[in-house]
């Protein structure tokens, strides 16, 4: 029939779309891993012009595939690396932005998937670097909200994962964070 023929080109067309966001999002991680060389060589300015492409592919992804946290996921790490090179090219209120539109998408992913632990660690992991940040830039206050709001979920997961190194390990660093706030120090 013509509706069943329907929708079998649907799915057709369905997969084919499918395909074509997967090989997009081997591009956008290989530039992002072409942004890591570039940066460990010195070319900061290569390194951020190859995050930033692979962020604008991880959102035109993103935007298509709003239901699936993996490319939300995506977008956040870039956005993190991105923010790392804006701040050692000297840019601290754009990779201050950065850092906060990818926690700002870690939280919604947590809070979408309240079970996934590695949601709440990418929380935890974007608390810690934006605690680092306030802490260098001289914002203790900021620098303690952050890294204590890094320690309820560091000890919600160890309470949850006694058994797991990472989750043990994440409350030992958030702690450690902590501590160099109040001291005002920065590792």
């Amino acid at each position: 029939t013509v509706d069943e023929i329907d929708r079998k080109l649907a799915a057709l067309d369905q997969r084919d779309a499918d395909k074509a966001a997967g090989a997009q999002r081997d591009v956008s991680v290989s530039v992002f891993k072409l942004g890591d060389i570039r940066a460990r060589t010195g070319n900061r300015a290569g390194a951020l012009a190859a995050y930033q492409e692979s962020l604008d592919i991880d959102r035109k992804l993103a935007a298509q595939y709003a239901d699936k946290s993996q490319i939300q996921r995506d977008v956040s790490i870039s956005l993190a690396r991105l923010g790392d090179i804006k701040l050692e090219n000297g840019d601290r209120a754009g990779a201050l932005a950065a850092y906060q539109e990818g926690i700002n998408i870690f939280r919604k992913i947590a809070e979408q998937y309240p079970d996934n632990s590695q949601a709440k660690i990418d929380v935890l992991e974007s608390l810690l670097r934006l605690g680092d940040f306030k802490l260098q830039g001289g914002d203790r206050t900021g620098a303690l909200a952050a890294d204590q709001e890094s320690i309820a979920i560091s000890r919600k997961l160890a309470t949850q994962y006694p058994d797991r190194m990472p989750a043990q390990r994440s409350l030992a660093m958030s702690l450690t964070k902590l501590g160099d706030a109040k001291c005002g120090a920065a590792i």
